[in-house]
């Protein structure tokens, strides 16, 4: 293996999810094997080319590159599991869950493996399953932080957003640096009905994970709930829909329809309670984010 690939392999392997310059490494690993003939290419040259490709979105890519990897390795138990997060990531489910069933037999100890399990019935709405399996997952790995923030996702999902708070609370204890862990808790506490807990959870991820339109349009949800802070929701919101015009919309046709129907509820409540305020304070940017939430809510629908 090249020096880059031979550094970066480990780090893939753990998936722990790499820093940035783990993310920079990789970046050189990538363009080194993209520079090798793809017939002198190995099966870690693969495997790094799809572990690129899934974490860019590109899941056909991804496919294609640990299939390459599989054929040149077909004992290569994480390339299996890898290729089952790509497929389930484009709704490929059945094939997800062979990859997996494949991944298991070569190594029936790969804790990702199981991980993975739990998120494809998650993936699948299969809920109660989900939450049963997240739990005994949790209980056999309890050293696990995205087990307990994918136990945390599933009890949020059905509504049971306090019950969620304390898995959160473990996968934050676990791994305090990992910025969705506090933004998966933060929104626990603002779909709960407690902006000002989920305010400082949101700010923590910004300050991890760095100011993006999601971590805007996260804010300005909590801002707008927030007493006197209807300047800065704007200001956020308008950020965010700057960067990302569609950002809504493609939430909208993408998530859950759980997912989808509790978040334009929540900012159609947000809409109404603007339209119907006649407090002079203020009234210059409530009526600016009423009508920016307005037109973004009409491609929605």
């Amino acid at each position: 293996m090249s020096d880059p690939i031979k550094r970066l392999l480990p780090l893939l392997l753990e998936n722990k999810g790499l820093n940035e310059n783990g993310i920079r490494l990789l970046q050189t690993a990538h363009a080194g094997i993209k520079r090798k003939n793809k017939s002198d290419r190995t099966d870690e040259d693969w495997f790094v080319m799809g572990y690129y490709a899934l974490q860019t979105g590109q899941y056909d890519e991804a496919v294609s590159a640990f299939s390459d990897a599989i054929f040149e390795n077909e004992e290569f138990e994480a390339a299996f599991r890898f290729r089952a997060s790509a497929y389930m990531d484009s709704k490929r489910y059945e094939e997800a869950a062979k990859d997996l069933d494949e991944a298991m037999r070569l190594d029936p100890s790969y804790i990702d493996a199981q991980f993975e399990r739990v998120r494809l019935l998650y993936e699948m709405d299969k809920d109660a399953d989900a939450l049963s399996a997240a739990e005994a997952f949790t209980e056999a790995n309890p050293e696990h932080a995205n087990g307990f923030a994918l136990l945390g996702s599933i009890l949020e999902k059905s509504g049971q957003y306090e019950a969620s708070i304390p898995a959160f609370d473990r996968a934050i204890d676990l791994d305090g640096d990992n910025g969705l862990f506090h933004t998966q808790r933060g929104l626990a506490h603002y779909f709960a009905g407690k902006p000002e807990l989920a305010l400082p959870d949101l700010l923590s991820a910004q300050s991890r994970s760095g100011a993006n339109q999601v971590t805007h349009f996260n804010l300005a949800l909590v801002y707008a709930e927030l007493p006197g802070q209807t300047k800065e929701a704007f200001r956020l919101f308008e950020r965010a829909f700057k960067k990302d015009p569609n950002m809504l919309r493609q939430f909208a046709s993408t998530a859950t329809a759980t997912e989808s129907k509790r978040l334009i509820g929540r900012l159609n409540g947000v809409l109404t309670r603007l339209q119907n305020e006649s407090d002079s304070t203020g009234a210059f940017y409530r009526t600016e984010l009423a009508a920016l939430l307005s037109r973004k809510l009409s491609g929605t629908t």
